[in-house]
């Protein structure tokens, strides 16, 4: 459609220089197009409503309980499909676009000495914001 997605992240940070560093400029934005290309429900797995987790656990065990397993691997295989689902939702365990070899997670390696995270309250405000806001060229 030729679209561009606008995304607005809230950080939260110990030092207030940090929002002036290079380095922690390059994450947020690498952390917006993060989550304009995967559209994550929640920022940590915490704040994935139990109900979201109950209903996608009920399909799980309905799926493992067809394969005709012993029902301790149908537990198993219900657990693996449910972390497999928050890899998907949410953003500090999503696999990186950029290298999928680690995750979104700030590590020392990716994010300013001080530490800024995406803010777990503005997730809703960044989710609102990637799948709101098309805007044509």
């Amino acid at each position: 459609m030729g679209g561009k997605i606008g995304v607005l992240v809230e950080f939260s940070f110990d030092k207030p220089e940090t929002a002036t560093a290079d380095a922690f400029k390059t994450f947020a934005h690498d952390v917006a197009m993060q989550v304009a290309a995967t559209a994550p429900i929640a920022a940590v797995r915490e704040d994935v409503a139990q109900d979201v987790i109950d209903h996608e656990v009920e399909i799980y065990k309905a799926q493992a309980a067809e394969s005709g397993k012993p029902e301790a691997i149908q537990e198993k295989m219900a657990v693996g499909r449910l972390e497999k689902f928050f890899k998907g939702i949410v953003l500090n365990e999503q696999e990186f676009i950029k290298d999928s070899s680690m995750t979104i997670k700030p590590t020392p390696r990716r994010s300013p000495r001080s530490s800024a995270t995406p803010s777990r309250s503005s997730l809703s405000t960044v989710w609102f914001a990637a799948s709101s806001f098309a805007l044509s060229t």
